[in-house]
């Protein structure tokens, strides 16, 4: 599929405060220094849950939000040489583009162009968004937007992950206890519930599987 529009699930937030809704939504290809991912799994944090809110900012609607998920390059746009298809990874929200005087920096990680910005809800490259609907943009969030099978990002906010690294045996062996943040897990179609536990006090960390 690379080169081409994806059409896959979202959870859009389509106004404050109101239930995500799940629709079929394009995903667009990367473009210069982006990538494109496949979403495994994300998670719900209170950050997510503040922004849907819109108390106190800036309200940005229809926006897809998440911020914290693993998932796979599924493709890479022009200039991208440190990411290839396959590859696992880590969106985040505060990237580095490598160039600028903070990334150059040992005392600073504040990326010029990559820090978290709450407000933009679109890509850096050309100020648009990758997602649409019937034609009508949908806006990203935190440059990451994991509420959506796919997500197209900037090569600086993604973290690869070695695939040497032993977690599965570390976790299986009781090393890594991530129970104890993790208090809950649903599946994609019910991420309303999630957002439902976590402003009845319920849930402090939901993991949402991008496949269920």
């Amino acid at each position: 599929m690379s080169g081409e529009i994806i059409k896959c699930k979202a959870a859009v937030a389509q106004e404050a405060g109101k239930p995500l809704v799940i629709e079929e939504v394009e995903v667009a290809p990367p473009q210069k220094m982006e990538v494109r991912l496949k979403i495994m799994f994300t998670s719900l944090c209170h950050t997510d849950v503040y922004f849907w809110e819109a108390k106190g900012q800036n309200p940005l609607f229809p926006r897809i939000l998440g911020h914290e998920a693993g998932g796979i390059v599924e493709s890479v746009g022009e200039g991208v040489t440190e990411l290839k298809p396959g590859d696992k990874v880590l969106p985040i929200f505060t990237g580095e583009c490598g160039d600028c005087r903070h990334c150059k920096s040992e005392e600073s990680n504040m990326c010029d162009l990559l820090r978290i910005n709450t407000d933009r809800g679109v890509m850096i490259n050309d100020g648009k968004t990758r997602f649409s609907k019937d034609g009508e943009p949908i806006y990203h969030f935190l440059g990451t937007s994991t509420f959506s099978e796919y997500t197209v990002v900037h090569a600086g906010c993604v973290a690869k992950i070695n695939p040497d690294a032993p977690l599965d045996k570390k976790y299986m062996n009781k090393e890594l206890e991530v129970e104890k943040f993790i208090t809950h897990e649903v599946g994609f179609s019910e991420i309303n519930k999630a957002f439902d536990l976590m402003l009845k006090g319920e849930s402090l960390r939901c993991i949402i599987r991008m496949d269920a």
